[in-house]
C-alpha cells in the first residue's frame, strides 16, 4: 500500500475511475439499443461518453502525471503514461467503430 502526502495519486485514480465509468455507461447504452432507430437516437450520447473518457485518459497522461512529483516505488500502472495512452486509443477505437467517423480525434 502506498501513502502519499501528495494528492496526485488520488486524483489520477479518481479520474481513471471516472473515465472507466463513462466507457461502461456508453456500453450500457449501446447494449440497450435493440433496434437501429434506438441506436440512431442514442449514437451521439454514446460517442460523447466515449470521447469524454478518451479525453480524461489523455488529460491524465499529459497533465496529471507531469504534476505528480513523488511517485510510489515499484511498478504501478497508475504512474505510467503508456497505460493511459493505450486506454485513450482503445476508447477512441470504440468510438470510431460505433460512430463510423473520427469525431473524437483532435488533430494538431
Amino acid at each position: 500500500m502506498f501513502f502519499s502526502e501528495q494528492w496526485h495519486f488520488e486524483v489520477v485514480n479518481t479520474l481513471s475511475a471516472y473515465a472507466l465509468a463513462l466507457r461502461a455507461r456508453a456500453a450500457e447504452m449501446l447494449y440497450a439499443c435493440s433496434e437501429q432507430a434506438t441506436f440512431e437516437e442514442r449514437k451521439q450520447e454514446i460517442t460523447r461518453c466515449l470521447c469524454t473518457a478518451a479525453g480524461v485518459f489523455e488529460y491524465i497522461k499529459d497533465v496529471e502525471l507531469a504534476r505528480w512529483g513523488e511517485k510510489p516505488p515499484g511498478t504501478l500502472l497508475e504512474k505510467t503514461a503508456e497505460y493511459y495512452a493505450l486506454m485513450s486509443t482503445y476508447v477512441e477505437r470504440d468510438t470510431v467503430l460505433i460512430a463510423g467517423d473520427r469525431s473524437c480525434r483532435v488533430e494538431g
